[in-house]
């Protein structure tokens, strides 16, 4: 039975993660905040109800494997805000032949 919650975190999470990928590609705020919301929930679950059940390595573990996930997350969406809006300045027009 811990095995099935536990699998509902990594999923929830996972999906999280597609819905960013898929917000980001097509420029859909609303995904985006979506998958915020869906991470944020995921986590919270984590916190709340599956650490509870883990001791010793396996909570240290599921600790260093989802701050893991959440910097990777954070990345991505840092790489994303940085991509936007950022338009290159136009390159200097070749020299003419005389």
């Amino acid at each position: 039975m811990q095995g099935e919650t536990y699998s509902y975190s990594v999923v929830w999470l996972l999906l999280g993660v597609l819905l960013l990928v898929l917000g980001s590609r097509f420029n859909a705020k609303s995904i985006r905040i979506a998958s915020a919301a869906l991470v944020f929930i995921a986590v919270l679950k984590v916190f709340l109800i599956d650490m509870s059940n883990l001791e010793g390595f396996l909570r240290a573990l599921s600790f260093i494997g989802l701050g893991g996930v959440l910097i990777g997350i954070g990345l991505f969406y840092q790489k994303i805000l940085s991509g936007v809006g950022v338009t290159q300045p136009p390159s200097p027009a070749p020299p003419q032949p005389q």
